[in-house]
């Protein structure tokens, strides 16, 4: 990265505009490497490669399109080298971000769903290449494309459009059919030039005119003839109409546990990045009580139950996370009387269960992301305080506590490490 504080001065005219690939030098002009300009964030540039590296090898050269497709085969490479996937695990991180040198992308594989995550305004720009790789990977047949659009508006990228339709959870075919249950008419209110047939590949706004909807078209009959009379009757009848598909929610395999994820949920719909965690509280859960606070569907919590935990709690605020739990639970064979999942907010599940004296063997601390960038680090280092404090007076002495932040502002900082320090002089840890 390029911040935008270490930038002497721009040479050449025009100046860049954002996205325009730059070459980047000291204050002697000796070449650093290129990267991807940015005129309104903090990242001025992402370096893509360095000097030493393109002189070695020139044929990514200020070639992103070149450079995606050899970093990415890389990353596929290196998965592959690591055994990932296997037959036992099919959820993995393909590409991630700086540490597979493309920051700013995020690619998650579940199964023959790949889910694109991206935080720069680069890979928006490059989003059609970007496609094009991944549709090519072995067994990839659908994509999902998830901007973090909160982060991308810092980036300098408008979003205002979007306002009504949800762009990051459309699926696109990519080779074969999705297995759909069925799908939904429903009659579309009009806002703009709008063909039922492209409504989820160009996202135009639209909004649901009828909670009751006009047909129903069954997964069998889907690409029927008959089907698309029905719906073709039903638009000349109400004038427009919008399909709305309904999906099984995609199901993966970690380490031999099965997962229904949810790509309406946090960041690519399951966090891959924890897999050798929960493996480890896999094996060491035996005859223990385990707590899984911020259990989101419950990929802990599953795994200490497969560990032949003796009673098992998650808890978390969202439903939808926790009804996949629950259908995790039974999609496993697990016993429903050792695990159980909880709607509650965090602090105030903790909290209450300190006045019962209650206490576990084992406690995972997950939290979503509090600080998701610097202006809120001060509030979020008194959540992650609070968290923290409850967390370690819940767990039994000679227990273990593991504890986590993906709040990067939190832990590069060193703020996380120093919040632990001093919980634990306090609770004489």
């Amino acid at each position: 990265m390029v911040y935008s504080g270490a930038v002497d001065r721009i040479i050449g005219r025009p100046p860049p505009k954002t996205g325009d690939v730059v070459l980047v030098a000291d204050g002697t002009e000796k070449p650093i490497g290129w990267g991807l300009y940015n005129s309104v964030s903090m990242f001025c540039v992402r370096l893509m490669q360095q000097e030493e590296e393109a002189s070695c090898d020139p044929s990514c050269a200020l070639n992103v399109e070149k450079l995606l497709e050899t970093r990415i085969s890389a990353a596929t490479m290196l998965r592959k080298k690591l055994g990932l996937p296997s037959a036992n695990t099919n959820a993995y991180r393909l590409v991630n971000s700086e540490g597979d040198r493309l920051s700013g992308l995020v690619i998650d594989i579940f199964g023959d769903l790949a889910v694109i995550a991206s935080s720069a305004a680069w890979v928006e720009n490059y989003k059609p290449q970007i496609k094009s790789l991944v549709s090519k990977l072995d067994k990839i047949t659908s994509i999902s494309w998830r901007p973090s659009v909160e982060i991308l508006k810092e980036e300098g990228l408008d979003f205002s459009g979007l306002s009504e339709l949800q762009p990051s959870t459309c699926l696109e075919r990519v080779k074969l059919p999705l297995c759909h249950h069925g799908a939904f008419v429903y009659k579309l209110q009009y806002l703009g030039a709008l063909l039922m047939e492209d409504v989820a590949q160009k996202q135009r706004a639209f909004t649901v005119h009828e909670a009751t909807p006009m047909a129903w078209i069954p997964c069998d009959s889907f690409c029927s003839s008959e089907s698309l009379e029905r719906v073709q009757h039903c638009k000349d009848l109400m004038w427009n109409a919008v399909i709305l598909v309904v999906r099984n929610p995609p199901q993966v395999m970690e380490n031999g546990i099965s997962y229904m994820i949810s790509l309406e949920g946090q960041k690519t719909g399951f966090f891959a990045d924890q897999r050798e965690n929960r493996q480890y509280i896999s094996t060491i859960s035996e005859g223990q009580k385990v707590l899984d606070m911020c259990c989101y569907t419950g990929g802990f919590a599953l795994n200490a139950a497969r560990g032949q935990a003796m009673n098992v709690t998650g808890v978390d605020t969202s439903l939808l996370a926790l009804e996949l739990a629950n259908k995790n639970i039974v999609l496993n064979n697990l016993d429903p009387g050792r695990i159980s999942f909880l709607k509650q907010d965090a602090s105030a599940f903790m909290k209450d269960a300190l006045s019962r004296n209650e206490s576990w063997d084992i406690v995972i601390m997950d939290p979503p992301k509090l600080a998701p960038r610097k202006k809120v680090l001060h509030s979020a280092t008194g959540m992650y305080r609070n968290l923290n404090s409850l967390a370690m007076r819940l767990t039994k002495r000679g227990g273990l506590l593991m504890t986590c932040s993906c709040s990067g502002a939190v832990t590069q900082s060193g703020t996380f490490l120093r919040i632990l320090q001093a919980r634990c002089r306090i609770h004489g840890w």
